[in-house]
């Protein structure tokens, strides 16, 4: 599915970015902004989201299961 496609392709390609990404929020943690609000917290669970901890193969993998998933609850 084309959907399926793009939406990891997207993911991998801001996960080769996710040290600038992360250190981009942690210098915004300060602004005031509502999205920065938590803190460390916040830059904590960006960490999680990018999965660092996994290959690109289990990423692929563990992207299509939740693509899928939600794709069944439509």
């Amino acid at each position: 599915m084309l959907l399926q496609v793009l939406c990891i392709q997207g993911f991998l390609a801001c996960r080769k970015h996710a040290d600038r990404i992360i250190l981009l929020v942690e210098m915004m943690q300060g602004s005031g902004c509502p999205a920065f609000k938590a803190g460390p917290r916040c830059v904590h669970n960006l960490r999680k989201r990018f999965h660092l901890g996994l290959t690109e193969a289990q990423v692929r993998t563990q992207h299509l299961q939740i693509i899928s998933a939600m794709c069944s609850t439509l």
